[in-house]
């Protein structure tokens, strides 16, 4: 009986802790960007929530000193989701040295007609640094109505 218990525990735990630590690295391998928090986790459609994100500029061997140079995070304008503040769409994070990261908090508002399940936020971005840096990738995000 302990044990399922047990069992119980961990199955409830574990979707969060799933979400909470998911993360893109970008094509490149140069920028990643990690899914911090999400409040609530699971959201409900139709409603906002807080999203927290970390950007980290990847350290190379390869590429020693390296700096990201003019860096900016762009939430793309997707369907279920929309940023409240619509000037936030956009982010100029300034330069980047290897390792460095930099926190970014958005509040996000859930179409009412979402689906349920996860659901991808996507994000690109772009750099000065040497080849023009630019690229896409996604976090998922989990919406349930309840």
């Amino acid at each position: 009986m302990k044990k399922l218990f047990l069992l119980l525990i961990i199955a409830m735990i574990l979707p969060g802790m799933v979400y909470a630590g998911s993360s893109v690295t970008f094509p490149g391998n140069k920028i990643k960007i990690s899914l911090m928090s999400q409040s609530p986790d699971p959201v409900k459609p139709g409603e906002s929530f807080d999203l927290k994100i970390r950007v980290q500029a990847l350290t190379s061997n390869a590429r020693e000193n390296y700096v990201t140079k003019n860096l900016k995070i762009e939430m793309l304008k997707e369907y279920p989701f929309s940023v409240l503040e619509p000037e936030l769409y956009d982010r100029d994070l300034g330069n980047l040295n290897d390792g460095e990261v930099r926190d970014v908090t958005y509040r996000i508002r859930v179409a009412p007609d979402s689906p349920d399940g996860a659901n991808r936020l996507r994000f690109r971005y772009s750099s000065d640094a040497e080849g023009s840096l630019d690229g896409e990738g996604y976090l998922t995000i989990n919406v349930r109505s309840i």
